[in-house]
């Protein structure tokens, strides 16, 4: 039966997962170079494998 005890917190906090914009904005950020890396790999290794040069 619950008797509306507080769980101990299980994970320390983190600023990781704060919400702010600010730390939204550097997540959305390292995203996007991560794409665009990765986007530029895929470019360049597709150039590598084209016939029409």
């Amino acid at each position: 039966m619950c008797d509306r005890t507080i769980l101990p917190q299980l994970f320390e906090k983190s600023a990781v997962y704060e919400t702010t914009w600010q730390n939204l904005a550097l997540n959305r950020g390292i995203l996007g170079l991560h794409a665009a890396v990765y986007l530029t790999a895929t470019l360049l290794l597709q150039k590598r494998k084209d016939i029409f040069k």
